[in-house]
């Protein structure tokens, strides 16, 4: 037997070396990896108390984190198998995954993600020549607890993605012994409102021709936002509480550790080239953004993915409710002050934000500052006002009609 485990192995190994000799020669084109983003969830699970987590938030710690690759083209992933199952002396396992001639430049992308540590798991990103030159994706995790899968996407700027997503498996054990229907009446007793105010400190965002920042708008309305929640009853926190910068994977991680019954909402205003583009739009992850795959890592069963996709489909739909809600809402309040705003619509979107979020999200762009009808209506404080009542009226029916 352990001769026939070599033999295989050696068989992977040689048709490996050939398809990177035959398919991806010396004259193949590197594909640029433009940024790598890690996305922590709820870093304080514990596994101790697996039982109290599902009465609390199933859905919030089903996802342990999510790591994010951007590529110029569509990348290719080659898996290497192990000999038998490599398991060192702290009792973790190991995955070892290689994009083919993939590099990346940048140095920072590097140092920002390479051996960080989410909960139960450890990533390795490194440079590698043999038996191809590419990247190198090493995982370090608990067999026990953690499960991971990846899914290929296209994402805004026609940068192709692909993310590997982390998943609390002793979590996925016990959603199989709870009935359908006790799941739906688990409900979080607060309420949390998680407000992005988009961009911040030395990012700007877009800039008007008369100088307005977008991160001046969007902190400006996220203040006003969470005045008017809490007075309704909410509890309110905000990624960023002034002029400051904030990383988007700080941000995602801020609101993945949040439990109870939460959402988030991206606030951001919007520019363009053209300058007769204009009104609002709001952006939700939808899951028919993945390309679907049979990769699943973990010893995971057919119930255990579907008790996965379930949850996922759940998080989709409310994303496009409270997308639909906001849009309708503070287009509704807009157009009373100003008849002419454009209602641009719901529009699916894999932005950064939107796929590290572990909970219903949605992203809003108030206007175009490139538009001067728009730009005129946003340097008014007083408008300010009428798109943050907007945005809470939204978010009111949002947890009104949302699927449990």
């Amino acid at each position: 037997m352990k001769v026939i485990k070599i033999m295989n192995y050696l068989v992977f190994i040689s048709g490996f070396v050939l398809f990177s000799f035959f398919g991806l020669n010396s004259a193949q084109k590197f594909n640029n990896i433009v940024n790598i983003f890690h996305h922590y969830g709820n870093n304080n699970l514990s596994h101790d108390n697996e039982l109290h987590l599902v009465n609390k938030a199933p859905d919030y710690n089903l996802e342990l984190g999510n790591l994010v690759f951007y590529f110029e083209s569509k990348p290719v992933i080659n898996f290497i198998p192990e000999r038998e199952k490599n398991i060192n002396m702290t009792g973790m396992a190991s995955k070892i995954f290689i994009f083919p001639y993939a590099q990346v430049k940048d140095e920072k992308l590097f140092k920002k993600t390479n051996m960080e540590t989410g909960c139960g798991y450890k990533l390795k990103i490194e440079r590698v020549s043999s038996p191809i030159k590419g990247i190198k994706v090493t995982f370090f995790y608990d067999l026990n607890t953690v499960a991971f899968d990846y899914k290929f996407f296209d994402s805004i700027g026609n940068y192709k993605g692909v993310v590997f997503n982390f998943y609390n498996k002793n979590l996925i054990e016990k959603l199989k012994s709870l009935d359908d229907k006790i799941l739906k009446t688990v409900d979080g007793k607060k309420k949390i409102v998680i407000v992005d105010l988009g961009h911040g400190g030395s990012d700007f965002g877009a800039i008007s021709k008369s100088g307005l920042n977008e991160k001046d708008v969007t902190l400006s309305i996220g203040y006003k936002v969470e005045k008017i929640l809490k007075k309704k009853g909410f509890d309110v926190f905000l990624t960023r509480d002034c002029d400051k910068t904030v990383l988007l994977d700080e941000r995602t991680s801020f609101a993945n550790n949040f439990s109870e019954d939460k959402i988030l909402l991206s606030i951001h205003a919007n520019s363009s080239l053209n300058t007769g583009a204009s009104g609002i739009e709001t952006f939700f992850l939808d899951n028919s953004l993945f390309q679907d795959n049979d990769f699943f890592y973990g010893d995971a069963c057919k119930e255990s993915i579907k008790i996965i996709e379930n949850r996922r489909s759940i998080r989709s739909k409310n994303s496009f409710l409270l997308a639909s809600n906001l849009q309708e809402n503070v287009y509704n309040f807009i157009k009373q002050a100003s008849s002419k705003y454009k209602d641009r619509g719901v529009k699916k979107s894999v932005s950064q934000l939107l796929l590290g979020s572990h909970m219903p999200a949605a992203l809003i762009e108030v206007g175009f500052l490139s538009n001067d009808k728009d730009l005129k209506f946003l340097q008014l404080l007083d408008n300010h006002e009428i798109v943050a009542s907007g945005i809470c009226k939204g978010i009111v029916e949002y947890f009104e009609h949302k699927i449990k």
